[in-house]
């Protein structure tokens, strides 16, 4: 090998340790979130009309997973949340949403730590928690029309500790296209139940829902995809710590 293939080895070497270099294309990327600011809107990094407003008692500038996170308290009836607006995160189709968490307590049985509506129904629900479930068991729910995909996995979080949580879904109602994963690693299996749930408004938002259900804890380096990512790529993530742009 020449010393010009050795030189460009080390540098790829050297930029992969740095963060420089990133598998995972961004094409199906809709959304990062570094979640690092100490106040005003949230941003989005990937770059599309995807800010996000605090409201209620939402804060900045926790200890995060990579930096700072924002810190999310059930509250009822108070709206702790941060609000992404409409945008385009209201997938209706193939996703992935990935955060890592560090949950505080879970009074709350749902603890919702992202959650789409676009118009009457919900689209999609990530939870630290679960009705009928053990305490700190995530679950990720699709909703569409007349139907509900939910897993909830087999692992259980506690609290004071980080967790990566990723979810995907294949675009499909067979239950075997709705998967989580804990740290990168797959957990528990999807059911299918018919549903009539309703609501109002198109907003998403990070730590509850459009009314309470609240996530008690911080939030960091959360990235939403209208691709399902394998199992591979969601590894990655975890090793990486992060989706770096």
């Amino acid at each position: 090998m020449t010393r010009i293939g050795i030189f460009l080895i080390l540098l790829i070497f050297i930029s992969i340790l740095s963060g420089g270099v990133f598998a995972i294309s961004d094409t199906n990327l809709l959304a990062y979130y570094k979640l690092n600011e100490t106040s005003g809107t949230l941003t989005d990094y990937k770059g599309g009309d995807n800010n996000c407003t605090m409201e209620g008692d939402m804060g900045y500038n926790a200890v995060g997973k990579i930096a700072a996170a924002i810190t999310s308290l059930e509250e009822y009836p108070v709206h702790n949340r941060a609000n992404c607006g409409s945008g385009n995160l209201a997938i209706t189709g193939k996703m992935t949403i990935n955060s890592w968490v560090y949950p505080t307590a879970f009074g709350n049985p749902q603890s919702k730590i992202i959650f789409s509506r676009d118009g009457g129904n919900p689209n999609y629900s990530l939870e630290a928690g679960a009705w009928g479930a053990a305490t700190g068991q995530p679950r990720f729910s699709i909703y569409f029309a007349g139907g509900l995909l939910t897993i909830i996995a087999s692992d259980t979080m506690s609290t004071n500790n980080w967790y990566m949580l990723t979810a995907t879904w294949d675009g499909t109602t067979d239950v075997n296209g709705i998967k989580i994963y804990i740290n990168g690693v797959l957990n528990g299996a999807g059911t299918a139940t018919a549903t009539s749930n309703s609501g109002n408004g198109t907003a998403s938002y990070f730590g509850a829902n459009e009314a309470q259900s609240g996530f008690t804890g911080r939030i960091d380096e959360t990235s939403i995809w209208s691709n399902s990512l394998s199992g591979s790529d969601i590894n990655q993530l975890y090793n990486s710590g992060s989706r770096k742009i």
